[in-house]
């Protein structure tokens, strides 16, 4: 058979197709009244091929955070004081204003954070804030506006901890490049017997090598303006039975030279002072291998706070990794605030209840209260999800009994929580977040742009700092002459 013939009836097919989906169409039901077959209508398609259209042209890379927006009164620098931008307006017209939750009678759990904060704000010390999630965090994404604005607010600088072989190398702080040498271990390989401990550290994976590797970094170039220079590079290694040569470079030029000494047990904690460089380059040369379990990049006083994302977690990986090694880095870097962000990957699977979930979840919160008592935690409850039914854009259902077991374990464990699927709007909230303009989601449904993670970091900054400023108030009280 000729082409052209081929292309004819193939164009033919697709009119008769077009024709029976014009007459009958978004309907089930034949004219015979007993058949059931669905037939969509032709328009169901557009959206699709507009998303394809749209993802190939215009893929994201915006971010809220940057030096014309700050001089056009961003929330940088109008201070905390004033109302952060509102959130999105649905079709009631109601801004919505979501608090931060606490567990009856213990209104007082983020009090030590907050303590911290006046404490470095008068006195320049320093304090680490960890933000945990799964792929809904990667490439720094609520993170970055989070940090920017307590650093700014409170002193700091830097982007924090990074490793790596990360899985997503360029963030909205940073571009990092790994010599292909370095493997990244997570709780996978553990179950796998991959590796034959579960030491993984403070960010709960880490990366190793073996001979020689190297790892440089840069700002991105939508770097927030408090990320983008730092003074202080601090490594944490360890499992290296022999010692391990490190050169680092400063814009390419050599600063620092070391030996790491050999730690087979627990880890080694090694800080250099740097003088804020625009790339930085750290070459690790060795006989053996080394397992590395980041590497921070901060001030050496303020605010610093680090972006961990999990993929694939449910954030229940605390209580499978090493307790001692655990419990000692907390301490070390002086942690005093831990943001938990999952559910995504909990979504899918779909049951009657999430006792289950909330057991496993109260599991990891209790264990961190453990190894640090007076640490603030705050769950940011999992956001809107969607997906497609037949030609419908609709809210998992699930996600409220999933949000309702993460508060209860959160409660149960002494911990606040912050409700993002409401903060977002709740039902439906996020087939509108993906179809505003800008797009605040992208057409997954599930994953926010960073323009949509900024504007949830901005709800949460205003429900947090509300209460700060409530705590600081009531200390004022307290102490007036």
């Amino acid at each position: 058979m000729k082409p052209i013939r081929v292309f004819l009836f193939i164009l033919v097919v697709f009119a008769l197709l077009f024709a029976v989906s014009y007459i009958y169409h978004e309907t089930d039901i034949l004219p015979d009244n007993k058949s059931s077959v669905f037939i969509p209508h032709y328009s169901s398609a557009i959206p699709f091929l507009k998303e394809r259209f749209l993802h190939k042209t215009t893929p994201d890379t915006s971010i809220a955070l940057n030096s014309n927006q700050i001089d056009q009164g961003s929330i940088l620098v109008t201070g905390a004081d004033e109302l952060l931008p509102e959130t999105e307006k649905r079709k009631d017209e109601k801004t919505l204003f979501q608090s931060i939750e606490y567990p009856p009678g213990m209104d007082s759990v983020l009090n030590h954070f907050f303590s911290e904060l006046i404490t470095i704000r008068d006195n320049k010390g320093s304090t680490r804030i960890l933000h945990y999630g799964d792929s809904q965090i990667e490439g720094d994404r609520i993170t970055s506006l989070i940090r920017e604005y307590l650093q700014n607010e409170f002193g700091g600088k830097g982007p924090g901890l990074l490793l790596p072989g990360m899985v997503v190398p360029l963030t909205a702080s940073v571009k990092m490049k790994s010599s292909k040498n370095w493997r990244l271990f997570t709780r996978k390989e553990v179950n796998d017997s991959v590796i034959s401990n579960n030491k993984l550290g403070v960010m709960l994976q880490f990366s190793g090598f073996s001979n020689s590797a190297s790892f440089s970094v840069r700002n991105s170039s939508i770097c927030p303006v408090h990320a983008k220079s730092y003074d202080l590079c601090t490594i944490l290694y360890g499992n290296n039975k022999v010692p391990v040569s490190l050169e680092i470079k400063s814009n390419g030029i050599p600063v620092k030279t070391d030996t790491l000494k050999t730690i087979v047990t627990g880890y080694m904690l090694k800080s250099y002072r740097l003088e804020s460089p625009e790339q930085l380059e750290i070459t690790f040369k060795s006989t053996g291998s080394i397992d590395l379990y980041g590497i921070a990049l901060d001030g050496s006083y303020g605010v610093s706070m680090d972006n961990i994302p999990l993929r694939g977690s449910a954030g229940l990986e605390f209580t499978k990794t090493d307790r001692i090694m655990l419990e000692k880095m907390y301490h070390d870097l002086n942690v005093s605030l831990v943001l938990l962000q999952f559910g995504v990957n909990v979504a899918p699977n779909i049951v009657e209840s999430y006792s289950y979930y909330e057991h496993a979840f109260y599991r990891q919160l209790k264990l961190l209260k453990q190894i640090k008592p007076d640490l603030s935690i705050v769950v940011m409850g999992i956001s809107d999800m969607a997906r497609k039914e037949e030609t419908r854009v609709v809210s998992y259902p699930n996600l409220e009994k999933i949000r309702d077991a993460q508060k209860n374990a959160a409660f149960k464990a002494g911990c606040a929580f912050w409700d993002s699927y409401e903060a977002m709007g709740g039902e439906g909230s996020m087939t509108d977040w993906a179809n505003g303009d800008p797009p605040l989601a992208r057409k997954d449904f599930i994953h926010l742009t960073y323009t949509g993670s900024n504007k949830l970091a901005e709800m949460f900054l205003k429900s947090l700092m509300s209460d700060f400023r409530k705590y600081e108030k009531s200390i004022k009280t307290k102490w007036k002459p």
